[in-house]
């Protein structure tokens, strides 16, 4: 097993709250997604949209914070002695090279020619065999006058038996579960099967129930893991090369000690969607064509108003020369008129990975209970274990819910 963040009640009572934003040094802005963890341990999480973090971490753990992100040099903080009310401010300074700085004269480097070599790469660089990822689930709808409105979360563990085999194979088991008391109302009155409900008007925007449940439904959004089909809104990555889009080569950036090619993404001039614009980053690993992350955003523009329809991104990490998945998270956009009101919702679906096994355990198969992948997360449930929320490092909203 390979333990990235502590994914399990802490017990020891002496604990420290640790919590804060990490922001670019330069324009102190904040970095999306960055990790944040007690350096050498398996303690940290991986900070929100807004760079905002908080994570629990035993007194005696370590005495360093390791921060790092896609492009970005490490920085490293003290631990904190105690909890506090001020919250932390964590800098990354950005780690980039220009194009003229790395290649000189090479004209066979293109974006598409590297995509092509990275879809060519995916049986080599992602895993064939069973594997397990543990880690922290949430499904929240946002609407755009009145904030969340809803909110579920779970530690879920979920079985792959490997990318040669299609993502319906997957077994997801549910250990814990906990949802707002306006999940159901509001999953209903906006977004359960609405489209067979004749009471429901789509006006904008596309439905966001594609297929099984809301886990289900994640795992489909991943274009990796589903490379040779097409996943919504993006396409199907084996021929995204030779689609519809444009690429650039902007530059070359680190993880860690491997140089990265990063590649924007546009739609193609050529073809003339005047209403429609993307914009995006493919992060590939030069050394082997991985692909390490992913930012997809989608826009529609009616009537002069552009609309973010929806926006993915992922991220994956080497592990013993394989890549798995470190986080997904996605939001996709819709406007309907469900007979009382006209409303705008964003829904989110993300999941954090905690904890990777690299090989088939029968020992997780026993663990919480195995969830049906065509019910709703909502409709199916498990035996609480007490206090186990105190201290699992679940990631924040902006607006929270939940304590």
């Amino acid at each position: 097993m390979v333990s990235f963040f502590q994914s399990v009640p802490i017990l020891a009572q002496d604990t420290i709250i640790v919590r804060g934003q990490v922001v670019e040094a330069d324009s102190n802005n904040p970095i999306p997604f960055a990790t944040v963890e007690v350096c050498g341990t398996s303690v940290g999480t991986v900070a929100n949209e807004e760079g905002l973090f908080r994570f629990s971490v035993e007194s005696n753990r370590g005495d360093s914070l390791c921060v790092h992100s896609v492009g970005y040099e490490y920085g490293y903080y003290p631990v904190p002695e105690k909890s506090s009310n001020t919250p932390l401010t964590l800098t990354l300074v950005s780690s980039t090279k220009m194009l003229t700085e790395v290649v000189v004269g090479d004209m066979k480097i293109t974006p598409e020619r590297i995509l092509k070599k990275a879809a060519q790469n995916v049986r080599k660089n992602y895993p064939q065999k069973p594997f397990a990822l543990k880690g922290y689930y949430r499904d929240y709808l946002r609407k755009k006058k009145g904030g969340y409105i809803c909110f579920l979360e779970g530690a879920m563990d979920m079985l792959d038996p490997g990318f040669r085999k299609p993502d319906d194979k997957i077994e997801v088991r549910m250990e814990q579960i906990r949802l707002s008391d306006s999940y159901e109302k509001n999953y209903k009155k906006y977004v359960k099967e609405y489209e067979h409900d004749t009471s429901k008007i789509l006006l904008h925007g596309v439905l966001p129930s594609l297929r099984g449940n809301e886990f289900a439904s994640m795992i489909f959004h991943d274009p990796l893991r589903n490379h040779g089909r097409s996943v919504p809104f993006m396409g199907t990555f084996d021929t995204m090369w030779n689609s519809s889009y444009y690429f650039e080569l902007d530059y070359y950036t680190y993880i860690g000690e491997d140089e990265v090619y990063v590649i924007s993404i546009q739609p193609n001039p050529s073809l003339n969607y005047w209403h429609v614009d993307v914009k995006g980053q493919i992060f590939v690993r030069v050394k082997d064509h991985a692909v390490m992350k992913i930012n997809y955003k989608y826009f529609v523009t009616k009537k002069l108003d552009k609309q973010k329809w929806y926006e993915l991104n992922l991220e994956y990490q080497d592990i013993d020369g394989l890549m798995y998945l470190k986080y997904l998270s996605y939001m996709n956009y819709f406007k309907i008129f469900n007979g009382e009101e006209i409303a705008e919702i964003s829904q989110y679906r993300e999941f954090f990975v905690n904890d990777v096994i690299l090989q088939e355990d029968k020992e997780l198969e026993s663990v919480g209970v195995r969830v049906d992948m065509d019910k709703p997360l909502y409709t199916q449930s498990v035996k609480e274990i007490p206090n186990f929320w105190d201290h699992y490092n679940y990631l924040l909203l902006g607006q929270p819910l939940m304590d």
